[in-house]
């Protein structure tokens, strides 16, 4: 329904039709250097068209693919610091359940469950259901939810990393701004700090 790929799929889709045995090149090792290729090329451009010297990048790992993702990081940008954004994995159970309360799929059939879930909470139904969430929900969620934080405990080693939860953000965004600009090595200063908060409300 709709088109979600990865680069490293997009590129390994690209070169079908090169033959890299000759060259003493697995296929794989051919993507893994395109791939690292791309990614240098996106963050040098960056940081000459902006003037700026750092570049940050947001990266949610599709299920599955987080010990990939965090091994790439470490072998393409080896001195990359990583801040793992943690949130509660209660948060990221309710907000991946109203996500597919509120977006249908073409194609998509839904259990019992999902479609009394559906009716009471969109459809002012007259039926609620006994709970929320299927065990298969919860499983899922959890899933995805300790799939990134286990990728950074396993392979993550490597690399210099913060964590910043939600929860502080809420309370104190300031300070934790404060955290996140000086392990990024730039200003952390008061104002700077003050002004980076005011221009990324949600109002602005």
């Amino acid at each position: 329904p709709r088109l979600r790929i990865t680069l490293d799929e997009y590129i390994n889709a690209l070169h079908n039709s090169h033959q890299w045995g000759p060259l003493g090149l697995s296929r794989d090792d051919v993507r893994d250097d395109i791939l690292g290729d791309v990614y240098v090329t996106l963050h040098d451009h960056a940081l000459q068209q902006s003037g700026k010297t750092v570049f940050v990048d947001k990266l949610t790992p599709y299920l599955g693919t987080s010990d990939r993702a965090i091994a790439s990081i470490a072998k393409v940008f080896p001195e990359a610091r990583v801040i793992v954004l943690l949130r509660d994995g209660r948060d990221v159970a309710v907000s991946g359940v109203m996500h597919w309360l509120t977006k249908s799929v073409v194609g998509e059939s839904l259990s019992a469950q999902q479609r009394l879930r559906r009716a009471f909470f969109l459809e002012n139904g007259p039926h609620q259901p006994a709970r929320f969430f299927t065990d298969d929900e919860l499983g899922a969620w959890a899933q995805h939810w300790r799939e990134p934080i286990d990728a950074m405990r396993s392979c993550g080693s490597r690399l210099e990393s913060l964590v910043v939860r939600y929860e502080c953000m809420s309370t104190d965004v300031t300070g934790e701004l404060s955290r996140i600009c000086t392990f990024l090595g730039v200003d952390a200063s008061a104002p700077v700090v003050r002004d980076c908060a005011e221009a990324s409300t949600f109002e602005v």
